[in-house]
């Protein structure tokens, strides 16, 4: 058996138990994901790429036998060589693909490329699932055979639940495992009196809640923090905003809060009615790079101005020196005639854009490469090496930190398990921090990875 295959031939016939193909670079994922399904009667099948797995596809003694394609997003380790991945240029509508990455979204290019095959005849029709961390990722508009996007988590936690609209031939009988539900509240400062019976966590301690790939989050937001609490939401990227709770302590403009995004006064014990949205921006614009590049590219969009101060990076101190520097001019960006924008301006614009989409593409392949449960210690580091260097790279001094830190900490695999845990927790602070400001001080950056609260 070939490094980028598993299962057994032999035993494929009509009758026998369902399979599901995974595609993806890792084998401890392979390993973990066959562990959970085969006490529900589902075989895998796994291969390492698209071209392996399009020879099983085509093969007419397997292909018409797989019962639903599994598709890892983010091929992020050194497993499968740069010449063995999809690019633009090997899908047909190669404009869909724009600000992909060719590892982070390599998942993204499989799917397109196997709707085209199934499209054309070239393998058989098959449902195709997506399996990420984001709660919303950048999937190409009428994919044939697509039938949405699931978490790894979710997967492995309830094979059964996560599959059976897909898989009709799931074995009867087999045990379904209950589903944990923990409520995590997230606290920005103090004062809240309504009683909550889950945990409940300093924002600070956001970056290792990210790698346990939430759907949903609820943050206290208290004087005034609202926008760093929606923020907070559109970090995780694995938690949908629509299912989602911000509680404040007073009115918030609902023409400021994102249309997917919710909202609730607490008044004493109680939260008042909820509130949805009515911005005309989404909350993953409060971190990407959209109202940046609606400026250069001359798109002028009035209703965006807001935006542009509550988004993350212009609430840093980088951010509002940009804003008070343009402030008699950026105005009129966004009215009237579409003015030429000062070679300066530009520039400051540029840099914001460049910081937005590193500090997405961090948290994209960060928190999904630190997550506990579908990953290992040889996996977490190399999360952090990528991850953390790339979030780090728009501050000299956060850059040496990081590059000091994993110096010294280097060989997680060979640490007993608290310390890995340690490890882990500490490079998903650090992720949180960075990409919160990615210009990140002198001062701050030694602190890069002390515990939350930690003195100087």
């Amino acid at each position: 058996m070939s490094p980028a295959s598993s299962g057994d031939r032999a035993e494929c016939s009509p009758d026998s138990s369902p399979i599901a193909l995974l595609i993806d670079d890792s084998d401890e994922q392979r390993d973990l994901i066959q562990r959970h399904l085969r006490p529900h009667g589902i075989r895998v099948e796994w291969r390492t790429g698209y071209r392996s797995a399009l020879e099983l596809l085509r093969d007419p003694g397997l292909g018409p036998l797989v019962d639903v394609v599994l598709i890892d997003q983010a091929f992020d380790t050194e497993a499968v060589a740069d010449a063995d991945l999809l690019t633009a240029a090997d899908i047909e509508a190669g404009g869909a693909t724009e600000g992909w990455d060719v590892r982070l979204h390599q998942g993204l290019f499989i799917l397109a490329r196997l709707g085209e095959d199934i499209r054309a005849g070239r393998i058989p029709s098959t449902r195709l699932i997506l399996l990420t961390s984001h709660a919303s990722p950048p999937i190409p508009v009428q994919v044939e055979g697509f039938a949405g996007h699931l978490s790894k988590r979710a997967l492995i936690a309830d094979p059964r639940r996560a599959l059976e609209r897909q898989v009709t031939r799931l074995r009867a009988g087999a045990a379904s495992p209950a589903t944990p539900r923990d409520g995590v509240l997230f606290v920005l400062g103090p004062g809240l009196a309504m009683p909550w019976d889950g945990a409940i966590l300093d924002a600070a301690d956001a970056g290792p809640q990210c790698t346990d790939g939430p759907l949903s989050l609820t943050i206290w937001a208290p004087g005034g923090s609202w926008p760093t609490a929606f923020a907070l939401l559109a970090m995780c990227m694995s938690a949908r905003p629509e299912e989602s709770l911000v509680l404040t302590d007073e009115p918030v403009p609902l023409d400021l809060v994102p249309w997917d995004c919710r909202v609730a006064r607490v008044l004493g014990r109680t939260p008042a009615e909820i509130r949805v949205g009515a911005a005309a921006f989404a909350c993953r614009n409060l971190r990407d790079d959209e109202v940046f590049r609606s400026l250069l590219t001359g798109r002028r969009r009035s209703e965006l101005q807001p935006l542009l101060r509550l988004h993350a990076l212009t609430r840093t101190r980088h951010g509002r020196d940009v804003l008070e520097r343009w402030s008699a001019v950026l105005p009129a960006a966004f009215t009237g005639p579409p003015p030429a924008l000062p070679a300066g301006l530009r520039a400051d614009l540029e840099d914001l854009a460049n910081a937005a989409d590193r500090a997405q593409r961090a948290c994209a392949g960060g928190f999904h490469g630190l997550d506990r449960v579908v990953r290992g210690a040889t996996a977490w580091e190399g999360a952090a090496r990528t991850y953390l260097r790339l979030a780090a790279s728009g501050s000299t001094s956060a850059s040496a930190a990081v590059e000091r830190w994993l110096a010294t900490t280097a060989g997680w695999h060979l640490a007993a398990e608290p310390r890995r845990e340690a490890l882990r927790t500490a490079a998903a602070i650090a992720l949180h921090r960075l990409v919160d400001d990615p210009w990140l001080a002198d001062e701050p950056s030694r602190r890069l990875f002390a515990p939350p609260g930690a003195g100087p």
